[in-house]
């Protein structure tokens, strides 16, 4: 009984000081509690009270399990475990050779190579999201799927995935972000993107399948209503009434409306849908070098961040503006955009350089849509 008590105990104080509150025990059995107002809220009590986990104290509110009290803690911890944090410590950072293996890896094929302006020791961030996939078709199927993104330059990196649950990566202290992230939002919608193409490679088999179940059972529709069709069109041969026969053109047109209504219905039903739902997420820390390294695009000059992993112990590609792809030949447009051959290109029409940063969908001097 001693034992049980003190675990309630115990994890009812931790659970009100994690949430903002204070909770000490002045005598056994008997937590003295300070709650925020927020708190005060979702647990019906007074800002300051006293709960007793032993019968024995009949003046004190009491807690054990099954109380409505125990009931509200445990709602407060539904979000307990959905986001984490990870510190890869303990790596080695290369500190030479980085200005080598920038020019050997990586082109620049229409500006001029400046150089190495300094290196620096950077802590990056990753975010990694578990997101749940509801599949919905004629069945419906769920999946998780993981996501990494690198929050400086919202490259995919799933390479990482695995290391947050290595306990040889944990750490208590926590480093000072020195590499400014890109807004939350953008980090979001390129997880989902990349959830989205993780899972187009296992739906394929699905897809499949769908296609040929909906072409069976459109080729049965048409069978039933085409047979409808040849029994109305023996009446017609008949001589009939005009108004009979009508009659029977209109019903020719009500089942030919009735098919295409049932068709799309098929269509429909066989049609995936792809919900995502975030289940949990974590935040991954890790040491690199920076090198930044200078170009020049007419008379125009900018700095390029390259990144040198530890993990996978090389300069990681560079972002392409316009797609979001990794790239390895870079091209700079008049307003210096960073993109990649495929985003940089002249127009087949007129000729006219175009930038698929600055001119997403159509170019500017022909009008001609890409």
């Amino acid at each position: 009984m001693t034992m049980n008590y003190k675990i309630l105990q115990n994890f009812v104080k931790d659970v009100i000081e994690i949430k903002g509150g204070i909770a000490e025990e002045k005598e056994e059995g008997i937590l003295d509690v300070l709650l925020p107002e927020n708190l005060q809220k979702k647990l019906s009590f007074r800002e300051y009270q006293q709960i007793s986990f032993l019968p024995n104290h009949t003046q004190v509110e009491f807690v054990t399990y099954g109380s409505p009290f125990l009931d509200k803690i445990l709602s407060l911890t539904q979000d307990f475990g959905k986001i984490a944090r990870v510190f890869i410590k303990d790596v080695y950072l290369k500190k030479g050779g980085l200005v080598k293996l920038i020019e050997e890896d990586f082109e620049f094929p229409n500006s001029k190579r400046l150089g190495h302006i300094m290196d620096n020791q950077v802590i990056c961030s990753y975010l990694l999201i578990n997101f749940k996939a509801n599949i919905i078709s004629d069945e419906r199927k769920e999946e998780v799927v993981t996501t990494v993104v690198d929050e400086q330059t919202l490259r995919e990196a799933q390479e990482m995935v695995g290391l947050a649950s290595s306990p040889h990566f944990h750490s208590e202290k926590w480093p000072e972000l020195t590499m400014k992230r890109q807004p939350l939002e953008k980090v979001y919608n390129k997880a989902k993107k990349i959830a989205v193409k993780l899972l187009s490679k296992g739906l394929r088999e699905i897809e499949d399948r769908n296609l040929r179940r909906l072409k069976r059972d459109i080729e049965r529709l048409w069978e039933y209503y085409m047979g409808l069709k040849k029994e109305l069109q023996k009446r017609m041969v008949r001589q009939l009434l005009p108004e009979d026969k009508e009659k029977i053109f209109s019903k020719l047109k009500l089942i030919d409306i009735e098919f295409d209504r049932k068709r799309y219905d098929l269509v429909d039903k066989y049609t995936l849908n792809i919900k995502l739902e975030p289940t949990n997420a974590c935040r991954i820390y890790l040491p690199k070098m920076l090198t930044e390294y200078q170009v020049q695009r007419k008379n125009l000059k900018k700095t390029i961040n390259f990144f040198w992993n530890p993990l996978t112990k090389d300069i990681e590609p560079l972002i392409c503006e316009a797609c979001g792809k990794e790239t390895h030949s870079v091209y700079l447009c008049n307003n210096l955009h960073l993109v990649c051959p495929h985003c940089y290109f002249h127009c087949p029409r007129c000729g006219k350089t175009i930038c698929k940063k600055c001119f997403p969908e159509k170019c500017p001097n022909c009008g001609l849509s890409f």
